[in-house]
Formats: C-alpha cells, structure tokens, sequence
C-alpha cells in the first residue's frame, strides 16, 4: 500500500511540474510573434487616430490636502471627482482653494498616493483663496 501511495505521489509531482512548463513556453513564443510586428503592417484609419487624441476637460474644484501616504494635494470637482494633480503650480497649492481649470487625465501613469485620478493641468484661474501653508509640501 505504502508504494501505491509513494508512486501516486511522484507521479502528480511529475505531472503537476511538466504541466507548470509547457504554457509558459507557449506565451513566450506568442509574445515574441506579437512583439515583432511593425506598426508599419496594421492600416491605419482616419478613425484610428482620432480615438487617439486625449480630450480635454474643464472643470472647476476645490484643492484639497489629503494627509495620507506623506501629505499631498487633490483636486475634488463639483462633481466629486478626484483628481491628482501631476504639474499643478505652487500657487495654487492652498487647501480650500476654489479653481477654474482645463486638462487632461494622465492614463498609464502609476502613483503611490493610491488617491484619485493622475491629472495634467494646461490653464488654471484662481477663483477663491483657500489657506496657504506654511511648509512647502508637495
């Protein structure tokens, strides 16, 4: 009985080892395939590239100081939409600050705030003063 069991027990080990193997030569050689097409072959369409352009939004919010992960600053909309300012100037950093702005969502960007969505600004206008801090965070 004992070597039923020993024998049952190499042959799942095999099986189990052999069956991790074999997949991920599979998607290797996929991946190569995929990663050697030009981007020259796929046709292109009028469609195509204006899928591709980024709008860009207004809104208007309010700044906010968030104390987790070290301190930074967020913009909520009116909406309630958070947003995470990637090139906000300084002088807008004031907690409770009302601001009229236009940008665009910074997509494929990771952050360690793990806070809202990674927001580029282009025009920002100071609507209300919020309270400047006295350090320089940020």
């Amino acid at each position: 009985m004992n070597n039923a069991k020993t024998i049952a027990l190499i042959f799942s080990c095999l099986l189990s080892i052999s069956a991790c193997g074999s997949p991920a030569s599979n998607r290797d050689s996929a991946q190569t395939e995929s990663n050697s097409a030009t981007p020259a072959t796929a046709p292109t369409t009028s469609t195509d590239q204006e899928q591709e352009v980024e709008p860009e939004y207004q809104y208007q919010g309010t700044v906010t100081y968030i104390g987790l992960e070290g301190g930074f600053y967020g913009v909520v909309t009116k909406s309630g939409k958070k947003l995470l300012p990637m090139n906000l100037d300084k002088k807008y950093l004031q907690d409770g600050a009302i601001i009229q702005f236009n940008g665009k969502l910074a997509k494929g960007m990771m952050t360690i705030q793990q806070w809202g969505t990674p927001f580029n600004f282009s025009e920002v206008k100071l609507v209300k003063r919020g309270k400047q801090s006295s350090s320089d965070i940020y």
